[in-house]
């Protein structure tokens, strides 16, 4: 996890992350990719104790699916946000109460 943020850190990621919705899907995309590209099923086997067959179609897949479906909600989030302290926010939604 250190080597990604430093890597993030480097190619100027996280001082743009927020700013540029672009930027992020593409990078959480490239992820997905490489998930599926190297031998995280390996990694995942040695971690959680499950068989390969589980993990090379299931966990692996499962991870890699979760970051394009990030990826295509960068674009997604927009309206209204409210102030949660130093450096949070929260998205606000209005709906109809009642009827």
């Amino acid at each position: 996890m250190y080597g990604a943020a430093h890597f993030a850190r480097s190619r100027g990621v996280a001082r743009s992350w927020a700013d540029n919705s672009g930027k992020r899907a593409g990078l959480m995309l490239r992820i997905a990719q490489e998930i599926g590209k190297h031998a995280a099923w390996n990694i995942e086997t040695l971690d959680s104790g499950k068989p390969i067959s589980e993990t090379t179609t299931d966990s692996v897949q499962h991870a890699s699916g979760l970051f394009q479906y990030y990826a295509g909600l960068t674009d997604e989030l927009h309206g209204t946000t409210v102030s949660m302290g130093s450096d949070m926010k929260a998205p606000l939604e209005r709906e109809l109460f009642g009827s």
